[in-house]
C-alpha cells in the first residue's frame, strides 16, 4: 500500500471552492472528479474540534448529493 498524505480541512476546503468553480463553467466531468477527491480525503482527515467534525459531515453529505448530480448531468 502507498503511504497516504495527511490533508488539512483548509486544503480540503480549497479544492471544494475548485469543484464550485467547475460546476459554474459547466465542465462536470472534471467536477465530478474534485467532489470524488474531497470524499476520498475526507475519510482520512483528523478534526481538532467539534466544529471542525460538524463542518466534515455537513461537507460530505453536499459532496455527495454533488457528486450524484454531476455524474447524472443533471446539474445545468
Amino acid at each position: 500500500m502507498l503511504p497516504v498524505a495527511a490533508r488539512t480541512l483548509q486544503s480540503i476546503r480549497t479544492e471544494l471552492s475548485e469543484g464550485y468553480r467547475f460546476v459554474s463553467g459547466n465542465k462536470l466531468p472534471e467536477a465530478q472528479t474534485t467532489f470524488r477527491s474531497v470524499l476520498q480525503a475526507l475519510l482520512l482527515i483528523v478534526v481538532s474540534s467539534d466544529n471542525e467534525a460538524k463542518e466534515v459531515s455537513a461537507i460530505s453529505s453536499l459532496n455527495i448529493t454533488l457528486t450524484h448530480y454531476t455524474a447524472s448531468g443533471e446539474i445545468r
